[in-house]
């Protein structure tokens, strides 16, 4: 993934298609809001602390999840 982070930052652009096309398994949006949104430590805010590749990641779930959620 990181090995080419252009295709990943494109493939991250283009995956409000992916999610449109109602290609997402319910089960895998209910594994990241599990395992992922529940912890206190997954918020852009304390990411940032860490990396801003790390804070836009963690905002790009989190905004994926809610646009996933709407439709």
């Amino acid at each position: 993934m990181l090995k080419s982070p252009d295709q990943f930052v494109e493939k991250l652009k283009g995956f409000k298609e992916v999610v449109d096309a109602n290609l997402i398994p319910p089960g895998n949006v209910q594994s990241v809001k599990s395992l992922f949104m529940s912890l206190e430590t997954f918020k852009p805010e304390v990411m940032a602390a860490k990396s801003s590749a790390a804070q836009g990641v963690c905002s790009w779930v989190i905004n994926i999840v809610k646009y996933w959620d709407v439709i």
